[in-house]
């Protein structure tokens, strides 16, 4: 893959179900703006707010209908090993997905066992697997690990979550040639592509997909200049975007969609829904990124 990764958020309606009706239009808005790769309940996702039942709905889903031009990388990670393995079984090779992805959220499960886990979802999988590496949320996949893993021809590739260039080094320096490596976080894509990753994913890119788009872009086209302006009006814009205390952003990246009719505001039962001036705030950032755009998608 290359170019951005959009960590999506997923749509729900107001009683916290997936409402696929919404996920069409959010891939559809993506695709106007040049998007085609995308991971499915992570993080962003409110994957922990899924139910199995839910997810499995998900997955039932991409085996009836055929989405062209999209990668769907899709999360199978659970707290529950057993519902990782019913997930990655419901999965035919028919599937519009093109792979899965796996976080072990056991921290202090050892070396061995890990490795275990992934050869046995590997070997379950119709359909490659992705592996990430996110330490904040889940056990990080050590150098001892990416030696030993690498050899497992079904894996392909890390997302590598984050904010130390030296782990992304790391495991550019000690993964299979033949893996996709690829950075997470909006305010770094620039720098990860320039230390030689092709492709970068960010929660970000659900509300400012075309900033993005044009960021990769014109630094493949060598216009270093109009690529740094992207990224500093990226830090920008999510700097201004107010942070409820939900952990992640979906709630503030799901109204701002919602502003443009393309998802609800909706989110699972443990977060909270925006109040009257973080609205106002997303209104704002809104009406900043819709204008600021204008000035480089010429």
């Amino acid at each position: 893959m290359e170019g951005p990764i959009v960590n999506l958020v997923t749509p729900m309606n107001k009683d916290g179900d997936i409402d696929f009706s919404d996920f069409e239009n959010l891939i559809n808005y993506q695709n106007k703006n040049g998007i085609e790769n995308f991971w499915i309940c992570g993080s962003a996702g409110e994957d922990f707010g899924l139910s199995l039942h839910q997810k499995l709905s998900f997955i039932e889903y991409f085996e009836e209908v055929n989405i062209p031009k999209c990668n769907f990388i899709f999360g199978v990670g659970s707290l529950s090993y057993s519902d990782s393995k019913k997930l990655t079984k419901s999965i035919s090779s028919k599937s519009s997905l093109k792979a899965i992805h796996y976080l072990c959220y056991d921290q202090k499960l050892g070396d061995g066992q890990y490795e275990r886990i992934i050869k046995d979802i590997t070997n379950i999988s119709t359909i490659p697997l992705y592996l990430y590496h996110n330490p904040k949320r889940g056990r990080p996949i050590k150098t001892k690990n990416i030696k030993e893993l690498k050899k497992i021809k079904n894996i392909k590739g890390v997302k590598i979550g984050g904010y130390s260039l030296s782990e992304f080094l790391n495991f550019k320096n000690n993964a299979s040639p033949y893996w996709d490596l690829f950075c997470a976080g909006g305010a770094q894509m620039l720098a990860c592509m320039s230390i030689g990753f092709n492709a970068h994913s960010t929660s970000d890119a659900n509300i400012f997909p075309k900033l993005f788009k044009l960021m990769y872009e014109n630094y493949k086209e060598g216009n270093k200049s109009e690529a740094e302006s992207l990224q500093n009006l990226a830090i920008k814009l999510s700097q201004m975007i107010p942070r409820n205390n939900n952990g992640e952003y979906s709630a503030e990246e799901k109204f701002i969609l919602s502003l443009d009719n393309i998802v609800k505001p909706y989110v699972n039962a443990s977060y909270k829904l925006l109040n009257k001036q973080e609205q106002e705030s997303c209104l704002n950032v809104y009406n900043i990124y819709k204008k600021e755009l204008l000035k480089f998608d010429k």
